[in-house]
């Protein structure tokens, strides 16, 4: 019998409730497949592998689930374009696994990690719509000493500011979009830095396959422009939350909803300033 742990553990910390039972629900009527259960933990512990134990739903379902959990939500995304066809006839789904994973047989994601490192997680095409897509994720792990917030005072000369280690898993992504553009997705952090340290790593996991130097960042600013510009010919395809601006020295400013489902644009004020 496979051991569906790992897969249960990051299914657990990534999705919802909701989402296991929408995976599940499918499968009633088949063996061992029960949606009801008291709490989340039994819903992925108990249902869920009793439902994987018995072959009621194939695993990759669950794989799926879990890449659509853990792959999206809070991002940075660098967008890089290359025009070059020669590029784009190079970059093919077979040639970057091959150089990235070799001869190792396709098959399903690893999902352990390595400690205060990174490592390849999943090389596959994107969807079965875009054959000529791919992804690349990577997984990093990172022990930080970050301080409690609690203080010792030993002595009137001896004061001790406490720190605990905290462990850190991350998922960092490249997606190919065929012809002539790439994405380097890293997670939404404050520190300028660590999104640097990200973009780096992936760059030199992927240096073997991808030609940087023939890749330039993809200006969003007329994009962006026309989202704004055009929203309320769109309302039923996009609602923008929150949205942050970015100098070239890393300033920001943000623009965010005071009520987490509202629009930026729901009232006159909040429109005005953010148009502006």
């Amino acid at each position: 019998m496979e051991d569906y742990g790992q897969l249960l553990k990051l299914i657990f910390e990534h999705c919802t409730a909701d989402q296991v039972k929408e995976l599940l629900r499918p499968a009633l009527g088949n063996k061992n497949v029960k949606i009801s259960a008291a709490t989340k933990e039994d819903l992925i512990a108990k249902n869920l592998r009793e439902a994987l134990d018995s072959h009621s739903i194939d695993v990759k379902k669950v794989y799926d689930l879990l890449r659509e959990s853990e792959e999206n939500g809070p991002q940075h995304i660098f967008y890089l374009r290359c025009p070059s066809k020669d590029v784009a006839q190079l970059l093919t789904f077979d040639y970057v696994y091959k150089q990235l994973l070799g001869d190792t047989p396709i098959g399903h994601p690893r999902l352990d990690i390595k400690q205060n490192d990174y490592i390849i997680a999943d090389v596959r095409p994107w969807t079965e719509k875009k054959p000529l897509d791919w992804a690349v994720k990577i997984y990093g792990h990172e022990m930080r000493e970050e301080p409690t917030g609690e203080i010792i005072r030993e002595s009137s000369s001896r004061i001790l500011k406490v720190f605990e280690q905290r462990e850190y898993r991350y998922v960092l992504m490249a997606r190919w979009n065929a012809p002539d553009l790439l994405e380097l997705r890293v997670p939404r952090d404050s520190s300028i830095q660590r999104i640097d340290h990200w973009r780096k790593i992936l760059e030199d996991r992927l240096k073997t396959v991808v030609p940087f130097d023939r890749f330039k960042p993809w200006v969003l600013k007329g994009i962006s422009k026309t989202l704004f510009d055009e929203q309320a010919k769109n309302k039923k395809k996009y609602r923008l939350g929150d949205a942050q601006l970015e100098d070239a020295d890393h300033n920001y400013v943000t623009f965010q909803s005071y009520v987490p489902e509202s629009d930026l644009f729901g009232t006159p004020a909040t429109q005005s300033a953010a148009q502006g």
